[in-house]
């Protein structure tokens, strides 16, 4: 459906808010960059839906809570998709088997919500292995623009239930609401390959498919103003967005800015660029990771699906959907007047 008066209102707020100025954010981000101490936002008080870690969600179920609305973000579906990739496929290291059968899953996902052309990108490892990208473009109302919202697909170590199959199921049904909905700038929804650090490296032996994609947006008639990385958000007690800045924040004051007006705690954290948003910044495009912490579980055999939370994915699904559908021509002018890629 297309954006109704209340969204322009909304917008208009976002706009105000981010015109605002550098200054008023940073009174009420709360920087942990030196610290990495948790704030305490966001506490699971502050999420919506239902859900317990470990409640299994059987196939009949799903279909059965599915809402009269399907263009409404549905936290079954995305659940399916984390069981799969965490149960059904696990350990999914780069360049492996496993890791193809990820973007092979993401691939036919895409297909099946009606994505004509769905898209790969194949690119080298440091470990002498390939891996790739799997994505699709949603056209928007107006084609001058492009958001990019990804996930990576791989693990560095047990099933990465949350690290990061909470992601790539979110982007993935991210991706079907926004093949029935309308939207303004186009939106690319990706499942990177090949985030982690490979194995015998150190940074910056990482973020190998959103260096490969960033890298190559000078290649396509394409004008990409921002881009989200969704990364662990079904584990946490507080949900943080997160920025190198080394591009302009003008995508996370935005993002900031609707959170607020929908009454969702966020911290801030600046970070030394430990997701694929790092990639996009290092290209002058604002960009953020989006992320919920902390999880103790993270790169061990204990990152099972069990743990994941349903009401987090739900939060952060229906927060990513109304602050996209959220963003008119006046917002992707302003983010095009800040970005600068190079």
């Amino acid at each position: 459906m297309k954006k109704t008066t209340v969204a322009m209102a909304v917008v208009a707020f976002l706009l105000v808010g981010a015109l605002a100025g550098f200054g008023i954010h940073t009174l009420v981000y709360r920087n942990t960059a030196s610290t990495g101490e948790m704030s305490g936002a966001g506490s699971k008080d502050n999420a919506t839906g239902g859900g317990q870690p470990g409640e299994p969600l059987d196939e009949e179920d799903n279909i059965a809570d599915a809402p009269p609305r399907q263009e409404a973000f549905n936290p079954n579906y995305a659940m399916q998709h984390i069981r799969y990739l965490s149960m059904s496929i696990g350990p999914r290291p780069q360049g492996t088997a496993p890791e193809i059968a990820a973007a092979d899953y993401a691939r036919s996902q895409f297909s099946s919500y009606g994505y004509s052309e769905v898209r790969e990108q194949s690119f080298p490892l440091k470990n002498g292995l390939y891996s790739q990208n799997i994505y699709v473009d949603d056209t928007g109302s107006n084609p001058t623009w492009t958001i990019i919202v990804g996930a990576h697909t791989d693990t560095i170590a047990g099933p990465g239930a949350n690290d990061n199959a909470s992601g790539v199921g979110t982007v993935l049904e991210l991706a079907r609401v926004f093949k029935i909905i309308d939207q303004v700038p186009n939106l690319r929804f990706v499942a990177f390959g090949a985030e982690e650090i490979t194995e015998g490296f150190r940074k910056p032996n990482d973020h190998y498919g959103s260096k490969y994609m960033a890298a190559q947006l000078s290649n396509e008639d394409i004008n990409v103003i921002g881009m989200i990385s969704i990364d662990m958000v079904g584990v946490g007690s507080s949900l943080y967005v997160n920025a190198t800045l080394q591009a302009p924040k003008t995508f996370l004051d935005l993002f900031y800015a609707y959170a607020t007006q929908r009454n969702v705690a966020l911290s801030y954290n600046q970070d030394p660029g430990w997701s694929d948003h790092e990639s996009f910044e290092a290209h002058g495009i604002s960009s953020f990771w989006l992320e919920y912490r902390k999880d103790p579980n993270y790169h061990t055999a204990a990152d099972t699906y069990d743990r994941i939370r349903s009401d987090l994915i739900n939060q952060v699904g229906n927060l990513l959907q109304g602050f996209l559908e959220s963003i008119d021509a006046n917002a992707c002018t302003l983010l095009d007047e800040a970005s600068d890629y190079r």
